[in-house]
């Protein structure tokens, strides 16, 4: 009888487990960065927004998907229960924060110049002799003290467009982002050159510590499916 009782009352528990992990409300946050994740006609779209859907809907949860500055949406992530950000770089002070799910994407940081710029780099430790920007809270602010790079002597500004500004006047020498971002950029902007390879990375959701383990691993488990899907 006792162990009848034990039996029944642990199928309850896991179905009552199950129900509010079904029921839970995830929050999605992203930022203007495309081609992983944009704003177009209203709607949020991107490579990244595509998958994150896709895998949102396999694992049958609920979700709210909101578009913000980059720093807010980053922010959202580490002080709000179940929310994630997406597409993140997986840096190494990064990885203790969040639940990660990923990979989204793989993606590479350059040192990017202008064509006109004859100085050439062999390694990031080099780079220190010249005026290296980088965009407020993004991770390649990280890899490049990771690499032996001193940060203090970075030029930081929240708007991407002011370091692209300074660079094409010859007021830096090198800005740091991603790859993805140089090969969207050289579209509009052909004088721009990659210098030289920072890192390469992993980017997902970063997702806030206090969001249920078991919604993390489903999540993780159709990303695997959609990614295979996707080959």
């Amino acid at each position: 009888m006792r162990s009848r009782l034990l039996y029944g009352f642990s199928i309850f528990w896991w179905l009552g487990f199950s129900m509010s992990v079904q029921s839970q409300s995830i929050n999605l946050v992203t930022e203007q960065y495309p081609p992983f994740n944009y704003e177009e006609k209203g709607e949020i779209v991107g490579d990244s927004t595509l998958q994150v859907k896709a895998m949102m809907k396999l694992a049958e949860l609920d979700f709210s998907l909101k578009l913000y500055p980059w720093k807010r949406a980053y922010q959202e992530a580490l002080t709000r229960p179940s929310t994630c950000v997406f597409t993140t770089a997986q840096t190494p002070e990064r990885i203790p924060l969040f639940h990660w799910v990923l990979p989204l994407a793989i993606n590479r940081s350059l040192l990017v110049s202008t064509t006109d710029n004859p100085q050439k780099l062999s390694s990031v430790k080099e780079a220190e002799k010249f005026k290296v920007g980088v965009q407020s809270g993004f991770a390649e602010i990280g890899i490049l003290a990771a690499k032996g790079f001193d940060t203090k002597s970075l030029i930081t500004f929240i708007r991407f467009e002011k370091l692209l500004a300074l660079l094409k006047v010859g007021r830096l020498d090198f800005i740091a982002m991603a790859e993805s971002r140089f090969n969207e950029l050289k579209a509009t902007e052909p004088n721009l050159r990659g210098a030289l390879i920072i890192s390469e990375m992993k980017m997902g959701l970063a997702c806030n510590k206090d969001t249920p383990k078991p919604i993390i691993d489903k999540m993780q488990e159709a990303l695997n499916t959609v990614r295979k899907n996707l080959k």
